[in-house]
């Protein structure tokens, strides 16, 4: 998919987002075609496909453990959260305030004011929750503008996550709704005691619910809605065109589209604390706090450095991660400031 995000996540998830100003296509799988995509990391997809990948699956990630190579935050700071959109990210700070950087072309970077306990990024759309538990959206181009208005009207909503042009918002007390412009109904959630978490990807939401069990729906083409039966699911990702999931022990499963072996690369074993999944990558973060990705690398998105984080956030073609410290460092592409974190 060209566009992230949501979420990552340590034991949640923000997803995707989209950028640049042209009106982003399917094929005819339904996975986003390259017209909306930056021109230097969205060429044609078969001249990508045998883009080098680099891919860090250790069979254990136990196995991740402390080594003089690994490297804490260069400065501490007072970032609490991260979300990635397809081509911005925002941040949370410790007092309420909150940045977004990268790619603004539909003022999706440009955060209104106001005190903000949550975040979330999109193709071109940002949200947050403000006082008194409100949604309010900002940026999304034209034509996509229910993704502003719609915004749910009441309060005490906790946590919220953004799509291709829709996004969801989950209260404390696992009510939920989701809103916007989307031509695969991901505004009819399904029946559900209680969701204990959400995450968009670009035209497929899934979410955990019922002590841990996996629900996906929206575009479910491309096995994108196939995710793993039972319970005992502590995290789930959506992405581009496909999905993963962290065990309540640790380990790792994704389904969906394998064109850039988001699936088959996954690591194995157990042990594994974080997940976040981009458009067509994903990460998955050890006890030690050390960065294991796999998926697209054609800017080394994929490749992260050896700081340990706490937190991870993934878009189309960047990446970010958050310390322990309060700090946020990026890596990927930097066409339009991707990885430019304020201070």
């Amino acid at each position: 998919m060209r566009w992230s995000a949501t979420l990552v996540l340590l034991v949640g998830c923000n997803w995707i987002a989209v950028s640049d100003h042209v009106e982003r296509q399917e094929d005819d799988s339904g996975t986003p075609g390259n017209t909306d995509a930056d021109v230097d990391s969205d060429a044609d997809a078969d001249s990508d496909a045998d883009a080098d990948t680099d891919t860090d699956t250790d069979s254990d990630s136990d196995s991740d453990t402390d080594s003089d190579s690994d490297t804490d935050a260069d400065t501490t700071g007072d970032w609490i959260d991260v979300a990635a959109g397809y081509g911005h990210t925002c941040a949370l700070r410790s007092d309420g305030s909150a940045a977004c950087w990268g790619d603004d072309g539909y003022g999706q970077t440009s955060v209104p004011d106001d005190t903000w306990s949550d975040l979330g990024a999109g193709f071109d759309l940002s949200c947050g929750i403000g006082k008194l538990g409100l949604v309010t959206c900002w940026g999304t181009k034209a034509g996509s503008e229910t993704v502003l208005s719609d915004v749910p009207a009441d309060g005490d909503y906790a946590h919220v996550t953004v799509g291709g042009f829709y996004a969801c918002a989950r209260k404390d007390s696992g009510d939920a709704s989701c809103w916007g412009s989307d031509s695969y109904d991901v505004a009819l959630l399904p029946a559900s005691s209680g969701w204990e978490q959400l995450a968009a990807g670009y035209h497929t939401v899934c979410g955990l619910h019922g002590g841990g069990k996996i629900s996906c729906w929206g575009n479910c083409s491309a096995d994108r809605c196939d995710s793993p039966s039972g319970d005992g699911w502590q995290a789930v990702g959506a992405g581009g065109s496909y999905g993963c999931a962290l065990s309540d022990d640790g380990d790792m499963s994704c389904w969906g589209s394998d064109y850039y072996q988001q699936v088959t690369d996954a690591p194995t074993g157990t042990g594994y604390v974080g997940l976040a999944v981009g458009a067509e990558h994903a990460c998955a973060l050890a006890s030690t706090g050390r960065a294991s990705c796999w998926g697209r690398d054609d800017n080394g998105q994929a490749t992260p450095p050896t700081t340990r984080f706490e937190q991870l956030a993934l878009g189309e073609a960047h990446s970010c991660g958050r310390t322990a410290g309060g700090a946020i460092e990026c890596w990927g592409r930097s066409t339009n400031g991707e990885l430019e974190v304020p201070e």
